[in-house]
Order: C-alpha cells, then sequence, then structure tokens
C-alpha cells in the first residue's frame, strides 16, 4: 500500500502490519530454535549397542551411523561396521577407533563384514575390499553381481551372490565357482530364497542354501541330524564349533556335521513359534542369543533372559563376544522414530528458507517501497537531515570470510572433512564479531529489543558449532553426495546469519532505517514534532480531520512509528 494521510487507513495498515510482525517473528523464531535443535535430536535416542566387558552393561555410543555388522576376529580384536554413514570401528578396549573409509565413497551397497587374523573384508557392490589395519585394497574381481554374504577363516575368503556364484580368496588371488557345481545334492526350495556363509571357530566354512552344507577345505558335505535335511530350517549361527538351528518349535544344537544333536523346547527357552532367533556367541559366561524377545543366554542347564539398560529389553538384532570376554549386542532401533527424526531433520531448515523468502523479503520490499515514498516528504521538512548511511563490513573480513566459505564447499564436495573444522571456526567468529557490533542499546529499556535481534544470529552460531562437533569431526560426510549434503546445510545455516549479523534482519524487520530518521527528527525538532502530534490525534478525536491532516502532514516523517502509536489510540 502507497503511503496516504488518510488516519483510517493509516490506523488500519498499522494494525496490520504489527500482527504480521508479530507472527513474522514467532514463526521465523520457531523454525530457528526447531532447526538449531535438529543437530542435537538423534544424540537423544537410546543407544544402539551395549558392551558387557565384566562389569555390566554399558550403553555406547562414540561411533557414527547405524551399527549394522560387529565382527571379531580370532585374536580378540573386534570391528564394528556401520551404515547409512559407513565407518569401519576397531574397539581398542574404551572406545571405537574410526578408520578412513574414502575409498568406500562410491558404494552404494556393504552387503556384509568378516575379519580374519590380519585383514576386514567388506562385501560390496563394487567388489571386495581388504583392510589391513593401514590402508584399503579393492578386488572388482571377486564378485560377478552383488553379494549377500561373506565368511573368512583359515581355509580363506568366501564371498557368494544370489544366483550361488561362491567366490574363493587363497590369499593370492580370487576363483569363483558357481556353488551348484559343488553341491551336487542341491535341492530347490522356495523357502531358502538366499544363499549365507558362516565361518566357525575351527575355520569350517558353512553355507545354508537348500539345506546347510560344510567345507572342510577339500570337500563340501551336507549337514544332516537324524538323517533329515534341513532345507527350509533356520540356521542361527555357530559357536566354538556348534552348530545352533531352529526348528519350528525348538532350538537344535549338533556338531557341525550333525552327527551329534540335542533340542530344546521354545517354551523352556521362553520364547513363542513367532518369535525369531537371530545369532549366537560364546563367552566364559556360556551362550549367548540375540532374539526378538531381547537377550538370551544359556549356560549349558538353564536359560534366562538378560535385561539391558534403557528398558532394552526385546528386539536384539546381533550378538558377538570375543576371546577377552567382552560381549556386544546391537538393539534393534524403532524405524518410525528414525524416519521421522529424518523428515524432521530434513523439513525444519525447508520450512526456515520458504519462512525467510516469503515473510523477510516480502517485508523488505513493503519497507523500501514506503522509504522510497515517504523520504521525499522528510527532505521537504527537514532539508538539512543526513543521509541514511550505507552500513559496509570490512573489504579484508569480507575477504576472509569468502575464502573460508569457499573452502567449506570446496571441502565438502571433495569429502576432505579433517579441515572442515578451520572454516567453520572462521565463520563463528565472524558471526560472533557482528553479534557485538550488532549489539548497541541506546539504553536500559533498549536492551531486550537489542537482545532479540541477537536471537537468530545466536541460533545460527549454535547450528553451525552443532554441524562441526556431530557431523564433520565425527566424519559424517566422508562420502561425496554426503559432503554435498552437509554444504547444503551449511548454507541454510549461514542464511539466517546473513539475515542478522549484517543488520538485514534489524532493517527488514523492524524498519531501521525509520528509527533512524526518526531519531534524526526528534533531534531536529522533537518537541515540536511531539505537539504537533497530540494536536492531531485530538483534531481527530474531536471529528476535525482536515486540520487533524494538516497536522499529520508535518509529522509523515514518523508515519510509520506514529501510526503504531495511533493505531493504540484508536484502539
Amino acid at each position: 500500500m502507497r503511503d496516504t494521510l488518510d488516519l483510517k487507513q493509516l490506523s488500519k495498515e498499522a494494525r496490520r502490519q504489527k500482527n504480521q510482525a508479530r507472527l513474522s517473528r514467532f514463526f521465523i523464531g520457531f523454525a530457528l530454535i526447531i532447526t538449531a535443535l535438529t543437530m542435537w535430536l538423534g544424540g537423544n535416542t537410546p543407544f544402539q549397542m551395549y558392551v558387557n566387558n565384566g562389569d555390566g552393561w554399558h550403553g555406547i555410543k562414540g561411533y557414527d551411523g547405524t551399527a549394522q555388522n560387529i565382527s571379531t576376529s580370532p585374536d580378540g580384536v573386534t570391528w564394528l561396521l556401520t551404515s547409512f554413514h559407513v565407518t569401519l570401528n576397531r574397539w581398542t578396549g574404551d572406545k571405537w577407533e574410526q578408520y578412513s573409509t574414502n575409498e568406500l565413497d562410491d558404494v552404494t551397497c556393504v552387503c556384509g563384514m568378516a575379519t580374519d587374523k590380519e585383514n576386514v573384508w567388506v562385501a560390496t557392490d563394487k567388489g571386495v575390499y581388504q583392510f589391513n589395519g593401514i590402508k584399503w585394497r579393492l578386488y572388482p574381481e571377486a564378485i560377478k553381481s552383488k553379494p549377500v554374504s561373506i565368511a573368512a577363516s583359515e581355509l580363506g575368503v568366501y564371498v557368494i551372490d544370489a544366483n550361488g556364484n561362491l567366490s574363493h580368496f587363497d590369499g593370492q588371488s580370487w576363483s569363483i565357482t558357481n556353488i551348484r557345481e559343488l553341491l551336487p545334492a542341491l535341492r530347490s526350495n522356495a523357502n531358502d530364497d538366499y544363499p549365507l556363509l558362516f565361518a566357525a571357530h575351527d575355520g569350517t566354512i558353512l553355507a545354508r542354501w537348500n539345506g546347510i552344507w560344510n567345507f572342510d577345505g577339500s570337500t563340501w558335505e551336507e549337514t544332516t541330524i537324524d538323517d533329515t535335511h534341513l532345507n527350509g530350517i533356520g540356521l542361527i549361527g555357530t559357536a566354538h564349533n556348534r552348530l545352533w538351528t531352529e526348528w519350528g518349535d525348538g532350538i537344535v544344537v549338533s556338531s557341525l556335521d550333525g552327527s551329534e544333536a540335542k533340542s530344546y523346547d521354545l517354551s523352556q527357552i521362553g520364547l513363542s513359534p513367532k518369535d525369531g532367533v537371530y545369532q549366537v556367541s560364546e563367552n566364559l559366561d556360556g551362550y549367548q542369543f540375540a532374539t526378538s524377545e531381547g537377550l538370551i543366554r544359556f549356560d549349558g542347564k538353564a536359560w534366562q533372559k538378560i535385561s539391558l539398560p534403557d528398558n532394552q529389553t526385546t528386539s536384539i538384532n546381533a550378538v558377538a563376544s570375543n576371546s577377552k570376554g567382552d560381549t556386544w549386542v546391537l538393539v534393534a532401533t524403532d524405524v518410525t522414530s528414525a524416519v521421522i527424526l529424518q523428515l524432521l531433520y530434513a523439513i525444519c531448515p525447508t520450512i526456515l528458507i520458504f519462512a525467510l523468502l516469503i515473510l523477510f523479503f516480502a517485508n523488505a520490499r513493503r519497507v523500501q517501497r514506503r522509504l522510497k515514498d515517504v523520504r521525499p516528504l522528510i527532505e521537504q521538512a527537514l532539508p538539512d537531515l543526513p543521509a541514511y548511511p550505507k552500513r559496509r563490513n570490512s573489504p579484508l573480513l569480507m575477504v576472509i570470510v569468502g575464502i573460508a566459505f569457499g573452502s567449506v564447499i570446496v571441502l565438502g564436495i571433495t569429502g576432505q572433512t579433517d579441515t572442515f573444522v578451520i572454516p567453520i571456526l572462521i565463520l563463528i567468529f565472524y558471526m560472533v564479531v557482528n553479534a557485538f557490533k550488532t549489539f548497541r542499546p541506546s539504553g536500559r529499556a533498549d536492551v531486550k529489543r537489542q537482545l532479540l535481534k541477537l536471537v537468530p544470529t545466536l541460533l545460527a552460531i549454535i547450528w553451525l558449532a552443532g554441524l562441526a562437533e556431530g557431523t564433520i569431526l565425527t566424519g559424517r560426510a566422508n562420502q561425496t553426495y554426503t559432503g554435498i549434503f552437509f554444504v547444503v546445510w551449511l548454507l541454510i545455516a549461514f542464511l539466517p546469519f546473513l539475515l542478522s549479523s549484517i543488520r538485514t534482519m534489524q532493517k527488514f524487520l523492524r524498519a531501521d532505517a525509520y528509527e533512524y530518521f526518526s531519531e534524526e527528527y526528534a533531534k531536529k525538532g522533537g518537541n515540536q514534532v511531539a505537539l504537533k502530534y497530540n494536536l492531531a490525534v485530538s483534531a481527530f478525536n474531536g471529528g476535525h480531520l482536515e486540520e487533524a491532516q494538516t497536522l499529520l502532514r508535518e509529522c509523515i516523517g514518523q508515519s510509520l512509528n506514529n501510526s503504531f502509536i495511533l493505531s493504540n489510540s484508536l484502539s
């Protein structure tokens, strides 16, 4: 709306702008707060992993991504592979030590992990990766198609895909043979849709595919129990050269060839036929089972359900133990909560951007248009009024910030996250400096208003700090696409800062150009202006509209501020 001298229009416009300003501040503040908090939401979820190293169960964090595979090598070293943000971690005794996985940047599927005495082996859609504790090596020739399972022992490394192509690494080279050629008695059974591989403690390799088969290094033999073929039988795993399988209403433990076997009813274990048993491991206390109803221990005589901290008593995905007596469990996460968290994590900054575009810039256009209309009248009323100063930042400081911001983008795209923290700290320092420059209250009553101006800047600083601590320093941006993703997030975090620390937000929401002219106008004739304005209000209240308009015209330099006051008077 163009500037007008009509008091009714001024009052209506003032009320509308007051309500819009309140709504804008609330909406923007809410979006900023939620955006800042999203960096910590993931850290408040229950632990995904627990360890018992002899003094009770403890929740473990200190690793990035979602725990996918955990494996212990024959020498007692425990390795953890995570998905979403692919990382490889080694347990040092009190924390996870993360190793670089930049070599896995282009991998779209991590299908499994296995360990031997010297190496960690990771099966992916690009091939099989070998990590010797120092560097990675890729064997693309190791697979024909996407693998589904991997196992390693002193007999070598074995990888299999859904078509039955079995790859073997003998320490020098890879060979691929379809497992159907090795298992002449292989039968067709729709219950086993893809093969699985396991490594026993003595090095024996076991395969589950339309039955259970064992390989001692020379020949493949079928495992049968009481002359019963085990096709359609669930293979839980192996522990200390014992084979554990799930049969309908019970669990059977046997030797690897099935010659010795003993069964346990699910009722005596504390499970029902609908419950699942996923994995088994052995430690000094006996056997540990990961089940859909929690962690269950068997000491050879009795079955006992183990309680974990944080009420994590159900849905244990995996369990692993090493020769030192440590036991790890992976707890199933709430998929619904994880999805909601990711949606919230992505939607909040989007809301913030739209809020900035719709509310801030629309308000800026309105303020600039009104300033353009009123400024000639102000210059007529006070010809010697100083021009509105153009506020500029130091060119050198802007160059430094430009270099820092550009390096963040480049480093994010290239995945060189170790040096991310330097430009991030420069940006935060620049924001803090501008925050102090912005905080210039004219009096005690102005302190609250000035502090409110700092809120967006402070929230942006918090967001950047969370980005550096929760994302960059833990290596989440180690993949190319992930690095680009978080660069976009950095831009989102930097946007409210640009609209606050350089006084743009003041100029838009507070119309500080009007405040500047009002202060200068008051210096030139504040008492006279106040008198004429009071006379204008009195004239309006008395019904003398023409006289009120004339008096108000003389006070037009403060039209916006006075309209707010007038709206309060009229209300």
